[in-house]
């Protein structure tokens, strides 16, 4: 969502902060025009105009006595400064990352000197927003303090290259329940809000007042067969059974969960992370079905499979 939407992401915060998280941060943040990622939106602080809209999520999270932190970061060469034009400067000269025909310079002292006041100059601002922790983001290659850090990209032969503690020079004087599918990250590519696997009312806080906890009464005695248990067929039949609809779910196979359950067999997956998708859904009160192939059949009442409606432990 980032500078684009301040009303949509601050009420997602406070969602979050609302359901117990202790600390609640932003995405990254970019310091100053010299790093933007437009067309993508990511958070902004590049002078005092930008301290209102963040200063509106930090409200929303202190609201329920969470904590509010902020990544603050210089995009490097990850950026191609669409935008503002400025021209990309990295730990080295190569192109930026993307497929934008653009190219980084190396930073001088000179500019190194004016990326550590531009980041002083950000901390302050987002100490006026109200944030109670500053980070200053160094992950994932995607900023300039981590490719100063990273051997592969840093070839400088001055006091900020070589040795480890050279890399990590520029670090030193400047100074996060997820099942690690990155779906939230796909947003930045596709320019559209952000979305969740585990939560399917992320983003839709502020627009449809959606809330993971607060589900509307159902408003007719109508009955509900959804077909397919993958992840949106059992989201769906979990949440209409909590508004009190009689619900049937068809399945063509014998197992719940869908594509998630062959996700979570896949190497680097987070264990459990089928858990909160199949087994998670025994308190519902709905029905599987397991539904036939063949074209014009109907579920049996052999195939069944009833859910408690007690809650799980």
């Amino acid at each position: 969502m980032g500078h684009r939407d301040p009303t949509p992401l601050a009420f997602m915060r406070g969602v979050k902060a609302e359901g117990g998280w202790s600390v609640v941060c932003t995405e990254e943040v970019e310091i100053h025009p010299s790093s933007e990622v437009s067309p993508y939106a990511e958070g902004r602080l590049w002078d005092d105009a930008d301290i209102p809209a963040l200063a509106l999520m930090v409200e929303k999270v202190h609201e329920h006595g969470s904590l509010a932190g902020i990544q603050l970061c210089h995009n490097g060469s990850h950026g191609a400064n669409l935008y503002s034009r400025l021209a990309p400067m990295s730990v080295g000269h190569f192109p930026v990352a993307g497929h934008d025909p653009v190219q980084a310079r190396m930073m001088g002292t000179d500019d190194i000197a004016d990326l550590r006041r531009r980041h002083r100059a950000a901390v302050r601002r987002a100490l006026a927003a109200g944030f109670d922790l500053v980070y200053v983001y160094a992950g994932h290659g995607l900023n300039a303090i981590g490719q100063f850090l990273d051997p592969r990209l840093n070839q400088r032969t001055d006091g900020y290259g070589g040795t480890l503690a050279n890399r990590a020079r520029l670090l030193r004087e400047d100074i996060c329940e997820c099942n690690g599918c990155n779906i939230c990250v796909s947003g930045d590519t596709t320019i559209t809000p952000i979305r969740c696997t585990q939560n399917p009312t992320m983003g839709e806080e502020w627009r449809r007042g959606w809330h993971p906890e607060r589900i509307r009464p159902r408003t007719s005695e109508a009955k509900v067969l959804v077909v397919g248990a993958g992840p949106a067929g059992l989201e769906a039949a979990q949440a209409l059974g909590k508004r009190g609809y009689e619900v049937v779910l068809a399945e063509a196979t014998r197992s719940l969960g869908g594509r998630v359950e062959r996700e979570a067999r896949l190497r680097g997956s987070l264990p459990g992370s089928v858990c909160s998708t199949t087994a998670g859904r025994r308190s519902t009160g709905f029905r599987a079905w397991r539904w036939r192939s063949r074209a014009g059949s109907r579920p049996t009442r052999s195939s069944r499979t009833t859910f408690s409606t007690s809650r799980s432990p």
